[in-house]
């Protein structure tokens, strides 16, 4: 296993390397169950926004969904239902900054306006340049622009959209100018790149959709669990509810999940690591090469990040750098 005893020499720290992606998974699970165990359920005052046991249950499910276990992910995502401690709120909700930490909220990252650069900075990171104040005061960044593919991913009539990006924003002369960008953290700072609301790392909502998943891969059931709980995110979204007609078998529900967490989750950083999870990265990027300007095709090799070339240097005999990055 990964835990050694403490090294007592300079030189001896070079006999460690890179350990197996098992074993890795396997220090992981540990750490997990182990916070499981020992952490409360909820906080109460000053403590709010530290991690819970349902922070700790719901990253498990994730981890060993992950490694494809689907029923021991799905036994530990079914915990974190089964706490009833969180639900499902009106989706502006999750991302207004006077109502943090709500019932959604399983873990964010926690931030506070006006406390000497701890406040959140993507609101105007993501606002339009040259915008002045007209969308956020102190104007915008330009950052993570919103693709006309994701766009129109959106159903007709899913909420989820125009709460999540715009394509244009009136400017203070009264002109309409065409730009498109994420409206989704949206906020009123008092100064630049400082900003009240949270950022979300693990909404009930992401819970529920890994369980769904979970249960389409352990058996297809056109009117089971699955079904519900990939519905009640759709009601919320104001949208028709799905049947076994329109998704009548496991591969159509896994790309009916796929299609869900996009849009739900558009801006929080889930589809990559959801496209690599289930084996649909290579074929899902390479297909949009022209729109998000890809400069070669990705690989295998892309699936994993390289590792940070000063720390192959310390230790080139045990530090092997990942294939495609020599």
């Amino acid at each position: 296993m990964l835990t050694k005893s403490l090294t007592s020499s300079l030189s001896e720290a070079y006999d460690y390397g890179r350990n197996p992606v098992t074993e890795v998974y396997g220090q992981i699970e540990k750490d997990l169950s182990e916070a499981d165990a020992d952490l409360p359920v909820s906080y109460t005052g000053a403590d709010i926004g530290r991690i819970t046991r349902g922070a700790a249950k719901a990253l498990f499910g994730k981890v060993l969904l992950t490694q494809k276990k689907f029923d021991v992910a799905a036994a530990r995502l079914k915990e974190v239902i089964d706490l009833h401690v969180y639900d499902t709120v009106p989706y502006p909700d999750v991302f207004d900054a006077g109502k943090k930490n709500g019932k959604e909220t399983v873990f964010d990252i926690q931030f506070a306006a006006g406390m000497n650069g701890e406040g959140n900075p993507w609101p105007n990171a993501f606002a339009p340049q040259n915008s002045g104040n007209a969308v956020i005061n102190f104007g915008g960044g330009g950052n993570n622009r919103p693709t006309q593919d994701l766009i129109n991913a959106y159903e007709t009539g899913d909420i989820r959209r125009d709460f999540s990006l715009a394509t244009s924003y009136v400017n203070g002369s009264g002109q309409t100018i065409q730009d498109v960008y994420v409206r989704k953290y949206r906020s009123s700072p008092v100064l630049n790149n400082d900003n009240a609301n949270n950022i979300p790392v693990i909404r009930y909502a992401d819970v529920l959709l890994m369980y769904a998943e979970c249960l389409n891969e352990i058996a297809y059931n056109g009117s089971g669990e699955a079904m519900g709980y990939l519905n009640m995110i759709r009601r919320r979204a104001r949208l028709p509810q799905k049947t076994a007609t329109d998704i009548p078998g496991q591969s159509e529900f896994r790309l009916a999940i796929e299609r869900e967490r996009r849009v739900e989750f558009a801006f929080e950083g889930h589809r990559w690591f959801d496209l690599v999870r289930t084996g649909r990265a290579i074929t899902v990027i390479n297909s949009k090469a022209t729109e998000i300007n890809l400069v070669a095709p990705i690989t295998q090799n892309n699936l994993v990040a390289p590792i940070p070339q000063s720390q192959v240097e310390i230790n080139r005999a045990k530090m092997i750098q990942n294939p495609g990055y020599q």
